[in-house]
């Protein structure tokens, strides 16, 4: 694999366009953007770990960092999340640091993610649309009902997670 001449960011979509809301502006609506009965679709682990390697190994900087989006990532679930750090400790080089960011909307966001989000130093933005009339008004969630109080309790827990500044993945 071929070293990129200067730094890089690729956008990783492990669930695709799968989300749970259904916001009417959404450039993936229509496009497969819900998600199924039977869960997400999410990249397979083989194809996940050999995309990990060679983002790794094409990386030229000290610090390789990792964009997680979608869709909406969290509907893949935590546990998605602890492999993905668990595959990048496995291929990262001696004296590297792996920077993780991850784009959500929040929604799922509960006090086990920010524990995770947080141990594992992932820098977090959060998409909000702005005022709850505005908000309800233009996105419906898939499932239930939307509560934005959550949304914000989640992410003030365990520190603060979605605020804290990238860092490193041991």
């Amino acid at each position: 694999m071929a070293v990129a001449s200067r730094g890089f960011q690729v956008f990783v979509k492990p669930a695709g366009a799968a989300c749970n809301l259904a916001c009417r502006y959404c450039y993936y609506l229509g496009k497969g953007a819900s998600v199924p009965e039977g869960g997400p679709a999410r990249m397979p682990e083989d194809l996940l770990e050999d995309y990990i390697a060679q983002h790794i190994a094409a990386s030229p900087d000290e610090i390789i960092r990792f964009s997680w989006h979608g869709g909406e990532p969290t509907v893949l679930g935590v546990d998605y999340f602890r492999r993905i750090v668990e595959i990048q400790r496995a291929h990262r080089p001696s004296g590297r640091t792996i920077a993780n960011g991850m784009q959500t909307n929040g929604t799922l966001l509960d006090e086990e993610w920010g524990r995770f989000l947080a141990a594992e130093g992932f820098s977090v933005g959060l998409s909000l649309d702005g005022r709850v009339s505005f908000t309800t008004a233009i996105v419906s969630r898939r499932m239930g009902h939307l509560h934005s109080t959550r949304r914000c309790a989640a992410t003030r827990s365990c520190g603060g997670t979605a605020s804290r500044p990238t860092s490193s993945a041991s």
